[in-house]
């Protein structure tokens, strides 16, 4: 079983591909000085339910150089509804202020320790692990 990164630990990096056809990795987003990284899917209750508080936390934040990105790792095969395609579908209904990512081969979730979703990992200006939580969180030293 994995275990989620540790406070203080390097944020691992990553080459996935977005919903916008872009391929984005972890040196992408040097220019923000927080990132919040998400492991989220399409169909979970759970996930689903906190979608309106993770869109207005990363809208809140969005001036104050925080950037959201989504991360899904879970299997068509499993769950349908978490193909490519309907992650396509959902970033736009309404706009979702993150970078939607798929992780097709669920390695980078395994690298972060995701065992539940959403877990969300916010990592400060130096790329470390400064919160990790189950809920959609920018912790005080972020606020």
């Amino acid at each position: 079983m994995p275990y989620p990164l540790k406070i203080g630990e390097k944020a691992p990096d990553f080459s996935l591909p977005s919903v916008n056809g872009k391929t984005y990795n972890l040196e992408d987003f040097n220019d923000f000085a927080v990132l919040a990284v998400f492991f989220t899917c399409n169909h979970c209750h759970f996930v689903t339910s906190s979608g309106e508080v993770t869109r207005q936390t990363a809208e809140k934040f969005a001036d104050s150089g925080v950037i959201f990105v989504a991360v899904s790792s879970n299997s068509p095969n499993t769950y349908p509804e978490d193909s490519f395609r309907n992650m396509e579908e959902k970033v736009k209904r309404p706009k979702s202020p993150w970078i939607y990512l798929h992780d097709r081969t669920q390695n980078i979730a395994k690298i972060y320790g995701v065992s539940n979703m959403p877990h969300f990992f916010v990592f400060d200006w130096c790329r470390k692990l400064i919160c990790s939580s189950d809920f959609p969180v920018i912790c005080h030293r972020c606020s």
